[in-house]
């Protein structure tokens, strides 16, 4: 969960802003993290990884379902 914030504040030093996608991702390991130490029950931080990629996933595709050179530009944004 440190690690997460320390990248955060990172990019936003070095870019000057933050990147969406790891700031939802940093919400979502925060959150699940806080759930995984309260109940000390691991279940909360192995789910994580299945509902953020599937979150992303319902994303992508329905952006590709509506227009798609948004969803191209999307997924090339990183790469420029």
């Amino acid at each position: 969960m440190v690690a997460i914030l320390v990248s955060l504040v990172a990019a936003w030093r070095i870019e000057g802003r933050l990147p969406v996608m790891p700031l939802f991702t940093a919400a979502f390991v925060l959150v699940f993290g806080a759930l995984t130490l309260y109940f000390h029950d691991d279940t909360f931080i192995k789910r994580k990884p299945t509902i953020v990629n599937g979150l992303f996933a319902a994303i992508l595709f329905g952006a590709s379902s509506l227009d798609a050179r948004s969803c191209r530009s999307s997924s090339a944004a990183p790469f420029n």
